[in-house]
């Protein structure tokens, strides 16, 4: 029996949109660990790392791409993939450090769990400022396919649409980092044509982190072939893809 072929979309994020892209956080911020990077903060107030992210995208405390830099791409109308494409601050860090007081009153954190939680990411922060530097003047973040759409082509397709996002805001480059080990992830950005620049190895951070790799991407100007449609992109997709 044959299967069904899927039809795809792409289409920009929108408020009404924050539970599924706290679901893409949380799934493409933990390979290749066995839990969301974000247990740093989440454990130490016992907050599930969903409602945090919804709680840090509602208030637009996050630097890893505010809701209206997500792109979703849906098979006939089901979210099947999401990542955020921006300009990146100009400060290190994953959040906003002057909304942290209201995400901690938005998450009913007392005042012993709000001082743990900003200790922990301000000590993130200092360890990362070094290699959270971005490679490129536009980046993809936030890179995550459904466990139940994957293997169907939908990370090439979400690639491809990131790409597109990117030549709109007037880039001629696009940056991407993977955490070393998360090779599901490095393979589909190189084989939407990023190429490695620099690698962070284990050896430069203490607390046992296996590292980094950067990438980029030259765009070319928007031709015929780059400006397909997304279902047109989806005939030519093949392989599969897990978070990044």
């Amino acid at each position: 029996m044959g299967s069904k072929m899927l039809s795809f979309d792409v289409r920009p994020a929108t408020r009404a949109d924050i539970p599924l892209l706290a679901q893409i956080e949380e799934i493409a911020s933990t390979p290749p660990f066995n839990r969301s990077l974000w247990y740093k903060v989440t454990e130490l107030t016992g907050t599930p790392v969903r409602t945090f992210v919804e709680a840090v995208l509602r208030l637009d405390a996050s630097r890893l791409g505010k809701v209206e830099d997500y792109i979703i791409v849906e098979a006939h109308g089901r979210p099947a993939a999401a990542c955020a494409v921006f300009r990146p601050a100009d400060e290190p860090g994953a959040l906003e450090t002057d909304q942290l007081p209201a995400l901690a009153r938005a998450l009913d954190w007392d005042t012993a769990a709000t001082e743990r939680a900003v200790s922990a990411y301000k000590a993130s922060v200092q360890s990362e400022s070094t290699w959270l530097e971005p490679i490129a003047p536009v980046i993809v973040e936030t890179v995550a396919v459904l466990p139940e759409m994957r293997g169907r082509g939908v990370g090439k397709i979400l690639m491809t649409a990131a790409a597109e996002r990117a030549r709109e805001l007037g880039a001629e480059e696009l940056g991407v980092m993977v955490i070393i080990g998360n090779d599901t992830a490095l393979a589909l950005y190189e084989a939407a044509g990023f190429e490695r620049i620099l690698t962070v190895h284990a050896a430069a951070f203490a607390d046992g982190f296996p590292g980094v790799i950067k990438l980029r991407r030259r765009l070319a100007p928007a031709d015929a072939s780059a400006a397909r449609s997304p279902a047109d992109a989806a005939s030519a997709a093949g392989g599969s893809q897990g978070s990044a």
